[in-house]
């Protein structure tokens, strides 16, 4: 299962600058589709 950037902000309960701050940190593993971010199902 695939999420976009607002599932992951739903499911963690932050915001969209914390997930790509999490994301430049590589906290969590997304990866790129042309603009958009991907990320893979939690773990």
């Amino acid at each position: 299962m695939i999420f976009d950037i607002e599932n992951v902000c739903d499911i963690l309960n932050i915001g969209k600058n914390w997930a790509y701050r999490l994301l430049t940190e590589q906290k969590i593993q997304a990866f790129k589709i042309w603009r958009n971010w991907k990320f893979p199902r939690l773990r």
